[in-house]
């Protein structure tokens, strides 16, 4: 696992490692990566072999997880996130969903995990 500052997945602590094959998620100990196992390697070498062979389309697109209602199983894509200015001090990224829903669909937010007891800052 590589250093980074991100927050451990499971428990939050600052300064954990990210995974060494998917470089997505990351933890603080041993025991915390062994905790995600179930969800995690469900998603860990399909998006290590997305991001090796599928070419980033810009800064402003991210790797997500898409569940298609028509399909057995999800899939990896990029989805655009673009700026939202507030003013001259700050802006966001939002992502936009509108290229992967269908015409009489509306964008729903998740932003909580019922399992992990907490919010969910990178999920549209």
């Amino acid at each position: 696992m590589a250093t980074l500052s991100s927050p451990c997945t499971m428990c939050d602590k600052p300064d954990s490692r990210q995974c060494a094959r998917c470089h997505s998620t990351q933890y603080c100990s041993k025991n915390c990566q062994q905790a995600d196992w179930a969800s995690h390697k469900l998603l860990c070498r399909p998006l290590s072999e997305f991001l090796e062979k599928s070419k980033r389309p810009s800064k402003n697109h991210f790797s997500a997880i898409l569940f298609p209602d028509d399909q057995e199983k999800p899939k990896l894509v990029w989805i655009h996130c673009p700026w939202i200015d507030e003013g001259e001090e700050w802006g966001y990224q939002l992502a936009d969903p509108k290229p992967f829903l269908r015409a009489d669909e509306d964008s729903s937010n998740i932003f909580q995990n019922p399992r992990l007891k907490r919010d969910l800052t990178n999920t549209t």
